[in-house]
């Protein structure tokens, strides 16, 4: 493994900030958002507090994480 995909629960209740994060691929060491990143969608901004390397993005997130590989 990596490398890791942010996925939605991809149904109506998805909010959007995590919509906006949905198939958002990095490093298996990285951290999706540092503390002190913030987030903007539609003019809503969301602030992280903490740092978020993997989700719940907020309280009652469905979002998951997938492993990745590479082939060679």
């Amino acid at each position: 493994v990596t490398e890791k995909r942010w996925r939605t629960a991809e149904d109506e209740r998805v909010c959007p900030f995590c919509n906006s994060m949905n198939g958002k691929v990095i490093g298996i060491e990285e951290k999706f958002f540092d503390k002190g990143d913030s987030l903007t969608v539609d003019g809503q901004k969301l602030d992280m507090n903490i740092g978020v390397p993997n989700p719940p993005l907020h309280p009652n997130c469905r979002c998951r994480i997938f492993a990745e590989t590479i082939t060679v």
